[in-house]
């Protein structure tokens, strides 16, 4: 149950780079283990356990000395045991990947095979700087035939090249909190909530207690901080992405070209074969 308590608290009232449907889902998710209703034939999990149990981080593949490494599902660092088992990839676990690719003589170059909406903040920001480092020993390449939105767009900004196909969903630049306001629904229902704090920050997001102007100053603060830092990150790694293209939309993979989010169209094929002539340009 604490477990469940802080993944409500980090989806209710932290701030996430991902899409919104994707959150929508991981709180229906919540929702369902709170009430018990988890445990269904039929239930909410069961059905997006179908969906994206492809998804995660899966083994490495060593393709003629290209290693192609899956990120897929919501992107976050050290899940509870319920959202590791609905395909997720932890940043933990991808930095470690990578760090034993950088070093492995067999690896020239790496392809982050990427199909993502996002995730939390936390360990992004880390993880695509493990990336850069990466990127500076081997080629590194990004690659997407489904999503690479909000968080894994950061962590893919900083490798040498992004592949996308014609028809996947790129961008997504930006970051949001969802604070759930249930103070009305508490006092329909004869609920009060009495809380005992020190300091006006303190408790933001109890549940029953409408947030305070200086509250939602300090939330938006806080959203816009992060905010020039993805879009800072994303202005350094790659000079060519337009600050229209960085309003929180995605394009598709045929779009994302002329506004600078993707440097070419192709297949995972495609992007191996971009790794190896990377690999033969460095040798060169």
């Amino acid at each position: 149950m604490a477990n469940l308590t802080r993944v409500l608290r980090a989806l209710y009232c932290e701030p996430w780079l991902i899409r919104p449907e994707m959150h929508r889902r991981l709180c229906d998710i919540a929702k369902a283990h709170a009430t018990g209703e988890a445990h269904g034939s039929d239930g909410i999990v069961a059905q997006f356990d179908d969906e994206v149990k492809k998804d995660g981080i899966g083994d490495v593949q060593n393709v003629s000395g290209i290693a192609v490494l899956n990120i897929g599902g919501v992107i976050g660092r050290k899940f509870s045991q319920f959202l590791n088992s609905s395909g997720v990839t932890s940043v933990d676990v991808m930095q470690r990947i990578i760090g034993e690719a950088v070093e492995d003589d067999s690896i020239d170059a790496i392809v982050l095979d990427v199909d993502s909406p996002g995730g939390t903040v936390t360990g992004v920001p880390e993880a695509a700087i493990t990336i850069e480092e990466a990127a500076a020993v081997k080629p590194v390449i990004a690659y997407t035939g489904g999503m690479m939105a909000s968080a894994a767009y950061w962590i893919s900004a900083s490798a040498d090249a992004i592949i996308a196909s014609p028809s996947a969903d790129v961008g997504s630049i930006g970051v949001y909190t969802a604070f759930l306001d249930r103070s009305r629904q508490f006092e329909k229902e004869g609920i009060d909530v009495e809380l005992f704090k020190q300091g006006k920050f303190k408790a933001m997001g109890m549940p029953g207690i409408p947030l305070t102007e200086e509250q939602r100053e300090l939330i938006q603060e806080g959203v816009d901080e992060i905010a020039d830092w993805f879009k800072g990150f994303v202005r350094q790694s790659r000079s060519g992405v337009s600050a229209d293209a960085m309003e929180g939309q995605t394009f598709l993979g045929k779009n994302a070209v002329s506004v600078g989010l993707v440097d070419a169209l192709g297949s995972l094929d495609d992007a191996i074969e971009y790794a190896k002539e990377e690999v033969a340009r460095r040798r060169a």
